[in-house]
């Protein structure tokens, strides 16, 4: 038992701005989706994953559920987190090659990755071929030779 004052303290990490943001979000993907959580999951992790939030608990805390129980729901829709957040990377991975001259090494810093060689594992591992194989099949940006692929 604890005083219910408890429930009204702020977390000392707390980034009220960020959290007003992806609510913002939050309540647009299910004024969208409706209660289908992997879609409202998937929206969320697209400004997570850029301002490196993308982690099990505090995607589960904006869904106002422990991250154990956002694991059972998404596995009840035959997916998991690990698997949507994946997906988020492969989707933002493929915009910015795509649509932006940016060098892979910056999409691998804007992606959180640790370094080139595991966005670049990662990449081969969604796509089957390398991110510079995918950018000049695409076209859509100069690619930039010398950078990481």
């Amino acid at each position: 038992m604890f005083s219910a004052d408890w429930l009204n303290r702020e977390l000392p990490a707390a980034d009220p701005e960020l959290r007003l943001l992806l609510q913002k979000q939050i309540d647009a993907l299910e004024a969208r989706h409706g209660d289908h959580l992997p879609e409202r999951v998937r929206g969320v992790l697209r400004t997570a994953l850029l301002t490196g939030q993308a982690k099990a608990d505090r995607v589960a805390a904006l869904f106002s559920m422990h991250s154990r129980t956002l694991s059972r729901r998404l596995n009840a829709f035959g997916t998991g987190f690990q698997e949507l957040v994946d997906e988020g990377c492969f989707e933002i991975a493929r915009q910015m090659l795509e649509d932006s001259a940016l060098d892979v090494i910056q999409i691998v810093e804007a992606l959180g990755y640790a370094d080139a060689s595991a966005f670049t594992r990662a990449f081969r591992r969604w796509s089957g071929t390398t991110s510079a194989q995918w950018r000049a099949t695409r076209g859509h940006a100069a690619y930039r030779p010398g950078s990481i692929g």
